[in-house]
């Protein structure tokens, strides 16, 4: 008798992005105001929501049925920069807001009336207390994503679950909305003090190195 036992390990990293899209690059005519999502490949850091697998068939194998057991390793959702990073952050946008609205006011830039309000409504509002913090665009995102999974692995919430987590703010929401998203408690266990088992970038001397270099 044939044994079969489904291992899935799901790893979501946030990746920096390599290139601008060329439809926006050169269609001075693109208003970003009435783009559903309109800064994709803009930045470093790009939010689970607009590059979500919004494919939420249910995960079936023709030679062993439905899964069994399922590993499921994800990155916390969107949070808000860290305390240091927000000091460069609050100097330095402001200045490149005024040099952007100065350009197209110069006539040296093609914005619509919609995106230029945006760009001089703008004001930076990000407290120091919000550290790392989880976003409300984080929530969503992991409320999202649990959702989903619940739909392709449907006996997923009725099992017998683990959850471990780092002792962070953002971590700790980011089960708690998971969860939510199945269709579980949000109660969690307290959070995984051996930072070897998901933090072990804290403590790789070279990792630092490495990192800090770049």
């Amino acid at each position: 008798m044939g044994l079969c036992c489904w291992h899935m390990s799901l790893s979501l990293c946030v990746l920096p992005a390599l290139a601008t899209s060329v439809e926006r690059q050169y269609y001075p005519n693109l208003c970003y105001a009435k783009d559903p999502d309109p800064y994709l490949l803009t930045g470093t850091k790009t939010g689970y929501g607009p590059i979500a697998n919004q494919d939420i068939s249910e995960l079936k194998e023709a030679a062993c049925g439905s899964p069994v057991h399922v590993w499921f390793l994800a990155r916390h959702g969107t949070r808000f920069p860290s305390s240091q990073a927000m000091g460069p952050m609050r100097n330095l946008l402001p200045k490149i807001q005024q040099q952007v609205v100065g350009n197209h006011l110069a006539g040296r830039g093609h914005l619509c009336p919609e995106d230029l309000a945006r760009i001089k409504g703008w004001r930076f509002r990000v407290a120091p207390q919000e550290d790392k913090r989880l976003t409300k665009s984080g929530e969503e995102e992991m409320l999202g994503l649990g959702r989903r999974w619940a739909h392709r692995v449907p006996g997923l919430r009725a099992g017998n679950h683990s959850w471990i987590y780092t002792d962070t703010q953002r971590t700790r929401e980011s089960a708690r909305r998971f969860k939510e998203g199945l269709g579980c408690s949000t109660s969690l266990a307290p959070p995984e003090p051996n930072r070897k088992l998901l933090a072990f970038y804290n403590i790789c001397k070279e990792y630092k190195k490495t990192i800090f270099q770049l």
